[in-house]
């Protein structure tokens, strides 16, 4: 209930799409987006986003770097969305993040 579906390129980017993208994170590690970008048994993102972005091979350079702009802002988003429904659940406590008891 609390998923926020992309906001750009809806028509390439669902909750499958999510899902790979957040089996990247566990994989390659947190933010590190060029790999993503680059393991094909994920998502072929080039193909997704070629049509997008436009032709990929005139600066493959700023070509990757959009995407990773976007994967950036995605996982950002989804992040913000899994800490919200935390919050709603009433599984995590305000913002305070502190392990301890301090008042």
């Amino acid at each position: 209930p609390h998923y926020k579906p992309s906001r750009l390129y809806s028509d390439q980017w669902g909750p499958a799409e999510d899902l790979a993208l957040l089996q990247g994170l566990v994989k390659h590690g947190y933010r590190s987006f060029q790999d993503i970008i680059n393991d094909t048994e994920l998502l072929d993102l080039k193909a997704i986003f070629g049509p997008v972005f436009g032709d990929t091979t005139s600066s493959e350079k700023t070509f990757t770097d959009r995407i990773a702009i976007f994967l950036r802002t995605r996982v950002d988003d989804l992040i913000k969305c899994l800490h919200t429904t935390k919050l709603h659940e009433g599984i995590i406590k305000g913002g305070g993040g502190g392990s301890g008891g301090s008042g």
